[in-house]
C-alpha cells in the first residue's frame, strides 16, 4: 500500500508540475521550488484541476498514513537511523528514552491517620474538602458497596469490585496494594446530585493505595478495615472499619434497621415474623418470592410470598403484607392474611407433625375483606359500578388487590382498589 500510494502521488506531482508550467512559467518554478504552493495552485485553477487536486491530496494523506502504520508495526528497524526521531513521535513507547508520565499525588499518611484517630467505628470518605460518613455497607456477589445516607449532600457511593480477587469468599484475608501494583480491583465513585438523575461516575483501575481486610462474621455479615487513597485532584481518601451485610440490609449495633427500604429488609423482617409465630413447628423458611414494596403512596406498603417447611413434612405458601410505621419501620400486619392467621393458630395449638391441611374454600361469593383467603384462585371481581373483571388473585394489601389474567403466553395485570370492590365470585 505504501508503494501504491507513493506511485499515485508521484504521477500526480509530475502531472501537476507539467500543467503549472503550461499555465505560467512562475507557477512551474514555484511548484518545483516550494511544494507548499501546490494547494495554492489548485485553489487558483480549481474548476479545471479539481479532480486531480483531490486525487493528489488523497494519495499524499494515504502515503503518510501507511508510513505511520509501518513505523508502528516495526519500530525497532529505525534504531540508530535518521528516522529514529520520527519513530519517537509516532511510537513514543519504543523511544530510547521512556515516555515520562506524571506521578500520582495522594493525601499524606498523616492526614489519613488524623482522620482515623478522630473517628470511632465507621467509615468516612474525605472528598471535595468534606468528611462524608458512609453509613451503609453491603458485600453482595463480590461487590463491596459503601454509601452515605440518601439525604446527605453530596450523596456518595463507593464500590470496589472484588470478584476477581476472591477476597469476598475468604476470611481474615488481606489485600495490600500500592500505585505500582498490578491487578488492582476496580474502584467506582458515584456522585448523586439528584437521586432522580444519573450519578456522575469516576472509575479507577490502577494507581491507587488500597489496604483492605475482610473477616467473616455472624448473620450473613462480614467486617473489615479499609484504607483507600485515590489519585484525584482533591486527593480523596477513605478510612475506617465497616460491618457489611451479604444482603441489602443496614445494621446498627447488631440489629437490622427496619426503616431501610429494600427487598432484603422486607424478607428479613418477614422471616423473623414467621420464626416467632411458628416457633418449634417451623422446619425452615425455604425462600421468598414476589417480594415488592412501594413508598410512593401516602402509606408505604410491602408484600412477599414465603415458602415454609413444617416439621410434619408439609410445605406451606404464606402471603405476608407489611406497612411502614414512621418510628418502628416495616412491620408485618398481624391480620396479614386470613389463611395464614388460621394456619398459625392451628400450628400454635397443635404439636408438630399433626398439622392438618387447610380446608379448601367452599363458598362461592366473598366480600373484599375475605380476598386474602382467595390468593391463587381464579375469581371474578364485581365492582361498585356493576362491571366484572376476571383473573387470578396474586396479591392483596390494605389498599388494593391484584388480578393476573394469562393471555397468549403472557399475562395482564390489573390493580383494583378495595373500595371499588362490591363482591368477589369464585370461578371454577
Amino acid at each position: 500500500m505504501i508503494f501504491l500510494s507513493l506511485a499515485v502521488f508521484v504521477v500526480c506531482t509530475v502531472v501537476m508540475v507539467k500543467r503549472a508550467f503550461a499555465e505560467k512559467t512562475y507557477w512551474g518554478l514555484l511548484s518545483l521550488i516550494a511544494p507548499p504552493s501546490w494547494p495554492i495552485f489548485y485553489a487558483e485553477h480549481w474548476k479545471r484541476y479539481r479532480v486531480q487536486g483531490v486525487v493528489h491530496l488523497t494519495s499524499f494523506i494515504a502515503l503518510l498514513f501507511f508510513i505511520s502504520l509501518h513505523i508502528r508495526a516495526y519500530p525497532f528497524e529505525f534504531d540508530g537511523t535518521p528516522l529514529a526521531s520520527v519513530r519517537n513521535i509516532i511510537a513514543p513507547a519504543f523511544a530510547s528514552t521512556p515516555l515520562a508520565l506524571d506521578r500520582y499525588t495522594f493525601a499524606s499518611e498523616d492526614d489519613v491517620n488524623a482522620l482515623a484517630d478522630s473517628m470511632g467505628k465507621g467509615v468516612v470518605l474525605h472528598f471535595g474538602g468534606q468528611d462524608i460518613p458512609l453509613e451503609r455497607a453491603t458485600l453482595i456477589d463480590g461487590m463491596l458497596r459503601m454509601r452515605s445516607l440518601p439525604d446527605a449532600r453530596p450523596s456518595i457511593e463507593l464500590a470496589i469490585d472484588l470478584r476477581k480477587t476472591g477476597l469476598h469468599n475468604a476470611g481474615a484475608t488481606l489485600l495490600d496494594l500500592g500505585p505500582d501494583s498490578i491487578d488492582h480491583p476496580p474502584v467506582y465513585l458515584f456522585e448523586y446530585e439528584n437521586l432522580n438523575k444519573r450519578p456522575k461516575i469516576t472509575s479507577y483501575d490502577r494507581g491507587f493505595w488500597l489496604h483492605l481486610s475482610i473477616e467473616l462474621a455472624e448473620d450473613e455479615r462480614v467486617s473489615g478495615d479499609i484504607r483507600l487513597r485515590l489519585p484525584d485532584e482533591d486527593q480523596s481518601y477513605l478510612v475506617g472499619r465497616f460491618d457489611a451485610s451479604k444482603k441489602d440490609l443496614v445494621w446498627e449495633i447488631g440489629t437490622v434497621r427496619r426503616d431501610y427500604d429494600s427487598n432484603d429488609t422486607i424478607e428479613y423482617i418477614s422471616q423473623q415474623y414467621l420464626e416467632n409465630k411458628l416457633g418449634g413447628s417451623l422446619e425452615q423458611v425455604v425462600n421468598f418470592r414476589k417480594t415488592f414494596f412501594q413508598t410512593t403512596q401516602v402509606e408505604p406498603t410491602a408484600s412477599t410470598l414465603a415458602t415454609v417447611a413444617l416439621n410434619d413434612g408439609s410445605i406451606q405458601y404464606v402471603e405476608l403484607s407489611l406497612y411502614k410505621d414512621p418510628e418502628a419501620g416495616w412491620i408485618v400486619e398481624h391480620n396479614t392474611k386470613a389463611g395464614l392467621t388460621a394456619a398459625l393458630n392451628t400450628l400454635e395449638d397443635m404439636p408438630a407433625g399433626t398439622v392438618p391441611s387447610l380446608t379448601p374454600v367452599r363458598n362461592r361469593v366473598f366480600t373484599v375483606e375475605q380476598a386474602d383467603s382467595l390468593l391463587g384462585n381464579n375469581v371474578a371481581v364485581i365492582t361498585q359500578n356493576g362491571r366484572s373483571k376476571e383473573g387470578i388473585i396474586t396479591s392483596v394489601d390494605q389498599h388494593s388487590l391484584c388480578l393476573t389474567l394469562p393471555l397468549n403466553g403472557s399475562e395482564i395485570v390489573m390493580m383494583i382498589r378495595r373500595q371499588d370492590v362490591k363482591q368477589i365470585q369464585l370461578m371454577e
